[in-house]
């Protein structure tokens, strides 16, 4: 979708957990690898009319040093470091939003759960 800021998406493979999943992506897409990893209880879950199909995708958050080299690969074209209201602002889809708002609550605004989705790298 071109025009359209989105977050690093994609899919389990065979013999994957979600949250591996998660790090191959931000790796494959960005080159990053995150110094913390939390899980978020948010499961964002949408409907495709075309494929008759409904996904559900636990939503992840990676914590990377700001001056750290984004290297993106052909599914994107620029990335841009936001504030975390400014972020909340650019997202499109009902389902990321939520997931965003939980995100920047429990861990950026280090919220009462954020020790408890920390994920031990």
């Amino acid at each position: 979708m071109g025009g359209v800021w989105q977050n690093v998406w994609g899919q389990i493979h065979p013999r994957e957990i979600a949250s591996q999943t998660a790090l191959r992506e931000l790796h494959e897409e960005t080159g990053l690898r995150p110094t913390k990893f939390y899980q978020l209880n948010t499961v964002n879950t949408f409907y495709l009319a075309k494929d008759d199909c409904t996904w559900h995708c636990p939503c992840f958050c990676a914590v990377v040093p700001g001056e750290v080299a984004v290297l993106l690969n052909d599914e994107y074209d620029a990335f841009r470091w936001l504030a975390h209201e400014d972020y909340l602002k650019q997202i499109m889809w009902p389902g990321e939003r939520l997931a965003a708002a939980e995100l920047c609550r429990e861990i950026l605004d280090h919220g009462p759960s954020e020790p408890y989705l920390h994920i031990h790298l």
